[in-house]
Parts: C-alpha cells; structure tokens; sequence
C-alpha cells in the first residue's frame, strides 16, 4: 500500500505542477517523498526530490531548487534508461 501511495501522491503533485499550482504540487511531492523514504524506495525518492526542485525553481525560489537537485544527484536510480548528460 505505501507504494501506491506513493505513486499517486508524485502523480498528483505532477497534475498540480503541470496546471502551475505549485503550492499543492509540493505538498503533494513533499508527501511521495516521505513514503519513498520510508519504505526505502531510493529511486522515488529521487524523482520527488527533482519534482521538488522543479516546482521551487518555477516559483524563483533558487536556493531551495538548488539544494532538492542536489539531494536527487544523490539517488542516481531514477536515471535508468535515461541520458545521463544534459546538454
């Protein structure tokens, strides 16, 4: 059950970032995180920590962006299938 939690927790901060409400998009990234960590789930943990980034980046709020990607450079699992450069 906690993964399906939070699964639609990220799904839901993803509905409330894309229509720019990004109050509730962090509330709701901020609620898929804690259950990633609880059950241990490292690669959700760094998706909810990019989520996390990206709302406090839209919202001009850098320093916190900063510090969310640097937590999600940490949890290098989410990155599979991925590029793993940006250019």
């Amino acid at each position: 059950m906690p993964d399906y939690a939070s699964f639609v927790y990220s799904t839901l901060g993803n509905a409330y970032q894309s229509q720019g409400d990004f109050s509730k998009a962090i509330k709701y990234h901020t609620q898929h995180l804690a259950i990633a960590k609880v059950v241990g789930n490292r690669a959700g943990e760094g998706r909810a920590y990019g989520n996390l980034g990206t709302c406090h980046m839209l919202l001009n709020e850098y320093v916190k962006a900063v510090a969310y990607f640097e937590a999600r450079e940490e949890h290098p699992e989410g990155f599979e299938g991925r590029s793993q450069t940006m250019n």
